[in-house]
């Protein structure tokens, strides 16, 4: 996942720290899931506030957790989602998911995060204000993201109580988003949805005025 990474900016080094050697290349391949692995599988069930929105108050009762999600092109040339979920054991859960853009890696409509992306700033050629870093998700009814392995979501599917969609428990459909540069600001889910489309995207051109 991504939310592993910004540990240390969040003053939460005792936690990165514990990231076993080697876990924080983002090429795994090969390699055994993180719940498989001792360390990793008690190291997710800590609960950090920081990854957790105050008025998401399911987090707690969730029946499983999404231990990974995956997006690929498969081989009729369309774009496959796939999910993998666990019983909830006392994982500490995150509200707060990277954006993959429209459709991941698999095109020009990916977002800042996609399958072992390493992006920079000059990639961001839509511009760090106006392109979604992360957003809120409420996963599903009886499912919630991990943060150890939480990965992007796209945008294809919009907003909802479903894997995959984006969305929150404040009140009126408003839903908190942060933005490359840092900001963060709130959209509602009645946005247009080719704007929202195009906020989750860093470099599909389009050129977004005030929201």
């Amino acid at each position: 996942g991504t939310l592993p990474f910004i540990l240390p900016a969040l003053e939460q080094s005792t936690v990165y720290n514990k990231i076993p050697d080697g876990h924080l290349n983002i090429d795994q391949l090969g390699n055994r899931r993180w719940f498989r692995q001792a360390e990793l599988f008690l190291l997710a069930q800590a609960r950090l506030s920081a990854f957790v929105c105050p008025s998401d108050t399911e987090e707690t009762g969730t029946d499983r957790v999404l231990s990974r999600s995956h997006m690929y092109r498969n081989a009729t040339g369309g774009v496959t989602h796939q999910a993998f979920s666990l019983t909830n054991v006392g994982f500490g859960i995150t509200s707060y998911v990277g954006s993959a853009g429209r459709r991941g890696a698999v095109d020009r409509n990916r977002g800042i995060f996609f399958n072992r992306s390493k992006t920079k700033f000059r990639d961001i050629t839509d511009g760090s204000s106006y392109t979604m870093m992360y957003g809120e998700t409420k996963a599903g009814p009886n499912l919630a993201y991990v943060w150890i392995s939480a990965g992007p979501i796209s945008s294809a599917f919009g907003f909802g109580d479903r894997f995959s969609h984006w969305g929150s428990y404040h009140p009126g459909g408003i839903m908190t988003i942060g933005l490359a540069d840092g900001s963060t600001r709130t959209i509602s889910d009645n946005i247009d949805f080719q704007l929202f489309r195009n906020l989750t995207m860093m470099a599909d051109g389009d050129v977004i005025g005030e929201y």
